[in-house]
């Protein structure tokens, strides 16, 4: 490492992905932050667990995402942290069923099977994340019709789609959250105009482009919505500056930056 006597903060240091463990290694008096270590990209799970002496931090490592598949229960883990890791797997958790897991965090994220939802009913799950998993079929809400599932989470939830929703109309959807359902695309919304849509959440929408908008003049844009879509041009905002924009929402808006 060049310039090691520099005034460094070594904490920010650590979690930065261009130093390596080589560079750790070569470096071992200078005052690592090895919470931050614990982070690090460059420094793969493999090199870790080929260190089980040094001052990792379990907590950061049960959020790590290269701990799965791999893992093991043997460590001394955070369980309330390992359960909040969205890369998580029902693998690891049916290894591990009689660990002290965190269930409201695991409805977010695990892949959860039909199966296993059964057989686990009684477990704490939180019915509103549940309802909002990805991993979280309408088959699997058929097969379930007895339990708390929480509708507005489900109209969120992009494995059901607008299909599924127009074939059970009679069920309490929250169009607001149909409406920002990533799984809903701008052939979905065209064929069926007449649905009662949330405007401000369908101008937020990804699907919605600025050349969907242009050419739909007469549709019910709302510009306050439309403030928040990553789709957005500042091109756009200078020829639509009359529009009632949200500047809070175009400040907090990375223009696609992140997709590039």
């Amino acid at each position: 490492m060049a310039n090691p006597d520099r005034p460094w903060d070594w904490c920010e240091l650590s979690q930065n992905p261009n130093i390596t463990w080589e560079i750790v290694q070569a470096n071992p008096d200078r005052p690592w932050d090895w919470d931050n270590l614990s982070m690090n990209p460059s420094i793969t799970w493999d090199i870790i667990r080929a260190n089980p002496n040094k001052k990792w931090c379990r907590t950061r490592l049960a959020l790590r995402r290269d701990i799965f598949p791999d893992f093991t229960s043997d460590d001394e883990w955070s369980w309330d942290q390992l359960s909040a890791n969205p890369h998580v797997t029902l693998k690891a958790v049916e290894a591990n069923i009689d660990k002290p897991w965190n269930w409201f965090s695991l409805s977010k994220y695990l892949d959860i099977t039909q199966e296993f939802l059964r057989a686990n009913l009684r477990k704490w799950w939180c019915w509103g994340a549940l309802s909002r998993n990805p991993h979280i079929t309408w088959e699997i809400v058929q097969a379930n019709l007895g339990m708390p599932w929480n509708w507005t989470g489900l109209s969120a939830n992009p494995s059901i789609s607008l299909e599924t929703i127009m074939a059970n109309l009679h069920d309490p959807w929250n169009w607001a959250y149909v409406s920002m359902n990533s799984g809903i695309t701008w052939k979905n919304i065209q064929e069926n105009i007449s649905l009662p849509w949330n405007w401000y959440f369908l101008s937020h929408h990804s699907s919605v482009t600025l050349e969907i908008i242009q050419a739909n003049p007469d549709l019910p844009w709302h510009y306050v919505g439309l403030s928040w879509n990553q789709n957005l041009t500042w091109e756009f905002i200078r020829d639509n500056s009359e529009k009632d924009w949200d500047w809070v929402g175009l400040s907090c808006n990375s223009f696609g930056y992140y997709h590039k």
